[in-house]
This record gives C-alpha cells, sequence and structure tokens, in this order.
C-alpha cells in the first residue's frame, strides 16, 4: 500500500487523483461545502472533458474498485477542494 497522498485540488478543472489503480479510497478533506463529482477511464484512456462527465461523490468520500488499472478524475465546479487518496 502507497502513502497517503493529500491534494489541494482548484476549481474548474478535471484533477486525476489515481493512476492505474484497482483499489483505495478518495477521501473529502474539504469541499466548501460544494459537491465533488468523480469519474474514472481506462489506465491511459482519453481525460475527460466535460462537467456532465462524472457523478456526485458521497458527503465524505468514495472507494476505488476495479477488476483491472483505471485511472480517477475529480472535479468541483464551485469551490477549491482537499482531497486524500489512500492507495
Amino acid at each position: 500500500m502507497a502513502n497517503p497522498v493529500v491534494m489541494n485540488l482548484e476549481k474548474g478543472v478535471w484533477h486525476k487523483v489515481a493512476e492505474n489503480v484497482t483499489k483505495g479510497y478518495v477521501h473529502i478533506l474539504s469541499s466548501g461545502g460544494y459537491s465533488i463529482k468523480q469519474t474514472y477511464r481506462v489506465f491511459e484512456g482519453d481525460a475527460p472533458t466535460g462537467d456532465d462527465e462524472g457523478v456526485v461523490m458521497g458527503e465524505y468520500g468514495s472507494p476505488i474498485s476495479a477488476v483491472s488499472g483505471i485511472d480517477v478524475y475529480l472535479f468541483s465546479e464551485f469551490s477549491e477542494f482537499t482531497i486524500r487518496v489512500d492507495l
């Protein structure tokens, strides 16, 4: 298991927060009270481009679970946010 990584991410941009993973957890540390969207792509697939490509995460985070490696992306339209990724 890798060490947890804390990231401060800006609003309005899709951020790749995990690459080629099959399990883990994304914790929302702060979101300014706004929802954060998540999506995934097969490893080395094209990154998302539209804000309509994700689904809203749970209030505190979301598990990562896949049979083969995926890249995980997060997006917030209204606020900067901080997350922690445990792999």
